[in-house]
């Protein structure tokens, strides 16, 4: 009798501790999402397109990207084209009129135009440094559309290496050039140098830095993003072998198989294009 009560107790108390490390699983599990509170996801069912932490959209998320009742991505008014560990590409499609002023709302606290964009201006009251694009070169090559007669002429704004990895608004406004017909998005060199017309990349950051900053997972490599007058910032990306967001606050880094995949030649060809008609074709 008291050896079946000691097995009952001893059931009974396994039992319960097992209960109780569910619920403490279970909170944690609560206590984590509630901390994000940040929806990932745009549009529903299959065609749901999901944005990695720390992007998301609602009140927490640290950043807030809108979703469009038709399943699209926005960032500052601009549909998003893809986001990843290293930047922020966004659509700039080409309009003759698009004011300045109306790339305010790609400089925030923790994304901004990174500095190896070329953009393309009109109606420039000075003269810039970059190069200067006759509209028909384009028009021909890449099949844009007219601006009309007298305004096809093209200003390239675009900024040496300075140690700061971002634009400033302040850049873009004093060029003292009313419209922004579009963008030239320049990639990394390596393997091949890649240029998207009609895009934009943003550079994208949390606050904190490499050195005092606990973010990012044990498995994720930490770079950090100049801000200028001595600002900085951070964002993660998992490093080999390993997939996930990288941040501790995220789905961090798991082991698996790297997507990376390298950028296409193509890429190289249009840059060759693009120089071969800024400096040759006047």
């Amino acid at each position: 009798m008291i050896q079946l009560m000691i097995v009952q107790h001893t059931s009974l108390a396994a039992l319960a501790l097992f209960f109780i490390s569910i619920l403490v699983v279970a909170s944690s599990t609560r206590a984590a999402h509630s901390l994000k509170n940040c929806l990932q996801f745009c549009g529903t069912g299959k065609s749901a397109k999901r944005v990695p932490y720390p992007f998301g959209f609602g009140g927490d998320c640290p950043i807030r990207l809108n979703c469009t009742h038709g399943g699209d991505i926005q960032i500052g008014g601009f549909q998003v084209q893809n986001i990843t560990a290293n930047g922020v590409l966004i659509n700039l499609e080409a309009e003759c009129n698009r004011p300045v002023e109306q790339m305010k709302s790609l400089f925030s606290k923790h994304y901004a135009l990174a500095w190896q964009n070329s953009l393309l201006l009109r109606n420039c009251s000075k003269p810039l440094d970059g190069c200067f694009i006759s509209r028909s070169s384009l028009k021909a090559q890449l099949n844009l559309s007219s601006c009309g007669s007298g305004s096809d002429n093209l200003t390239c704004y675009s900024r040496e290496d300075l140690g700061i990895d971002v634009l400033s608004y302040e850049n873009v406004s004093k060029t003292q050039c009313k419209f922004v017909y579009s963008s030239l998005a320049i990639g990394p060199v390596s393997p091949v140098v890649s240029l998207q017309l009609q895009r934009a990349e943003l550079e994208w950051w949390l606050d904190g830095d490499c050195n005092s900053s606990k973010g990012c997972d044990k498995n994720a490599e930490c770079k950090q993003v100049r801000l200028g007058d001595g600002k900085v910032g951070f964002r993660c990306s998992c490093n080999d072998s390993f997939v996930g967001d990288g941040f501790a606050a995220g789905e961090g880094c798991r082991r698996g198989k790297s997507t990376r995949r390298s950028l296409p030649l193509l890429g190289f060809i249009i840059l060759f294009r693009f120089f071969f008609f800024c400096f040759f074709q006047l």
